[in-house]
């Protein structure tokens, strides 16, 4: 949002559960933006922390796509703006060419050592506005609308 004032929500929208859910989302990385160090985004710090444990091999990019419920060309894109700031390393896999190995660069495994703890007090805050119970009722949404998707 670019002013200080909330925004007046049009109550026709403001009824409609996918208006909700993206408002939600903008809202998650505004709330999480102060706390990273650099250009750092929720999006791209997931990316990271998923590469994180696979230091030699990395993952492919269709296995980060998949962990992070997108389309491969959606990743490559959030991998290109990464790797042009130097944080992660594409391969060709040895095994098979057409698929891409991503390993975090040393610069990539700092960024995550300086915002691991960044991390960890934004979700100690985030815990502490929203407490046990909507923290719950958040992770039934959740997988209620992974169900949702999940059905033929």
């Amino acid at each position: 949002m670019s002013s200080d004032q909330p925004a007046t929500i049009d109550p026709s929208l403001a009824g409609l559960p996918c208006f909700n859910l993206y408002l939600g989302w903008r809202r998650i990385q505004a709330f999480y933006k102060p706390y990273f160090e650099g250009p750092v985004n929720p999006p791209r710090m997931y990316l990271l922390e998923l590469l994180r444990p696979h230091p030699k091999d990395g993952l492919i990019v269709g296995e980060l796509a998949t962990a992070m419920d997108l389309d491969a060309g959606t990743v490559s894109g959030m991998l290109s703006r990464m790797q042009a700031e130097g944080w992660v390393e594409r391969r060709r896999c040895p095994e098979e060419r057409r698929r891409v190995q991503v390993v975090l660069t040393a610069a990539g495994r700092e960024l995550c050592t300086r915002n691991e703890a960044h991390l960890r007090r934004a979700d100690e805050s985030l815990h502490r506005h929203l407490g046990p119970a909507d923290l719950a009722a958040l992770q039934r949404i959740n997988d209620q609308l992974a169900e949702l998707l999940a059905k033929p």
